[in-house]
């Protein structure tokens, strides 16, 4: 019987434990990352033992799906990939072409693209009535010379993690500072992770999102044959010292 891989994409936080479970069922391991798994923070950083195949790779790959997947399929033939995993946002476009090409159930990378981009995700859920909060591009607020919000508003890149390149602006010199801001924000990026840096450098789009009183919350749901399933509430009240990690607590 031919090897049988599973891919592991990025693999940050609880994806631990899904490595364990491939490796307690004998699968082989392969891990695609920016960063030895080494680095990783206690208990995480003893999650290259259960890895077959460590990949390193520059920032930049998770954006180019082709060249991403001949450089996996270097060291591991695509017919004998039986699974993946992904949990971050830079290398979901990837896990889905990946699931696509070797016959794995997945959402099509189109929508997976979709997805990612705040604005049409925002704006989709405005038409479905399921959101009353407005979100307008930035070509939008450039075309009105009145604040089209009745009280302030959030800055938002297009594509984005945590509150990272996120400001609060209440009046269009706001806006112009926070324009600047994200205009110049490599000097900021330089002091992440490659692949959130590489992954917010990817657009250069922002929008404003029209901002609400009280906690943000997030509802988290498994969608299993169509149907989600609700499993909870999270709070989304970030680390002061790290935006890009939230607190989540329940």
């Amino acid at each position: 019987m031919s090897e049988q891989w599973v891919i592991f994409l990025e693999p940050k936080g609880s994806i631990l434990d899904v490595v364990k479970a491939a490796h307690r069922r004998d699968f082989k391991t392969l891990c695609l990352s920016t960063n030895s798994l080494q680095t990783l923070p206690a208990p995480y950083h003893d999650m290259h033992r259960f890895i077959s195949k460590e990949l390193i790779s520059p920032p930049k790959m998770w954006q180019d799906n082709d060249r991403a997947i001949s450089f996996i399929e270097k060291h591991c033939p695509l017919e004998q990939i039986v699974g993946t995993y992904s949990g971050v946002e830079s290398s979901l476009s990837l896990n889905s072409a990946l699931r696509m090409l070797t016959g794995l159930p997945c959402t099509p990378p189109a929508v997976i693209e979709t997805l990612l981009d705040k604005l049409k995700v925002r704006q989709k859920l405005r038409q479905a009535g399921i959101s009353r909060l407005r979100a307008l591009s930035g070509d939008e607020m450039a075309s009105t010379d009145q604040w089209p919000f009745k009280g302030g508003a959030y800055f938002k890149p297009v594509r984005g993690t945590g509150s990272l390149c996120v400001t609060r602006i209440k009046d269009f010199a706001g806006l112009e500072k926070a324009k600047k801001e994200f205009n110049d924000r490599e000097k900021l990026l330089a002091t992440v992770p490659g692949w959130i840096s590489s992954y917010i450098s990817s657009d250069h789009r922002f929008f404003c999102e029209e901002e609400f009183p009280g906690e943000l919350m997030s509802l988290e749901g498994i969608t299993i044959d169509g149907q989600f399933k609700t499993l909870g509430l999270l709070s989304r009240i970030l680390r002061s010292e790290e935006h890009t990690s939230e607190l989540q607590s329940p």
